[in-house]
């Protein structure tokens, strides 16, 4: 992951104390916020087409479509269905949050195979996808959920 572990770290001391300082519904409340922030952050990444790193994803082999009268179809945006509420998760806990994939298995399995670049088999052939990593944080991240923290602090009652 593109991430600066000295800033992960940091951010994970420093909201530490200003997390456990809260009560459970206004914890559980930020974290929820949080969670749906860096989900939306992975949502337009997806729908760039690239990785956290800032990288384009490699291209999908170009296969050429044709419509039923013949003319060749623009190939869509790779992992649009994935980039979906229905399928992309956001979990809040009082102890922590979880971006991810729903449990069901043709969701998970799909996002595993092209997020790692694994091999799956396909009617009677074997193919390798590329790695496009789906899920990540990155250091701008990190700035925008330590803001999170700060407004929720200083609008929260004291």
């Amino acid at each position: 992951m593109p991430v600066n572990s000295n800033n992960f770290e940091r951010l994970e001391d420093w909201s530490r104390t200003l997390l456990k300082s809260l009560d459970t519904s206004s914890r559980i409340r930020l974290l929820r916020i949080m969670a749906q922030a860096l989900r939306r952050t992975n949502q337009r990444r997806i729908t760039s087409q690239h990785n956290p790193d800032g990288s384009a994803w490699q291209a999908r082999k170009n296969s050429r479509l044709k419509d039923k009268k013949g003319r060749i179809k623009k190939q869509a945006k790779m992992m649009m269905g994935l980039r979906a509420a229905k399928h992309m998760k956001a979990y809040s806990y009082s102890h922590g949050l979880c971006v991810g994939f729903s449990h069901d298995d043709r969701t998970t399995r799909i996002a595993r195979v092209h997020h790692y670049g694994l091999r799956e088999r396909i009617g009677q052939r074997n193919i390798q996808y590329p790695a496009r990593q789906l899920l990540g944080i990155t250091d701008s991240d990190i700035h925008m959920l330590e803001n999170i923290i700060i407004k929720h602090i200083i609008n929260s009652p004291l």
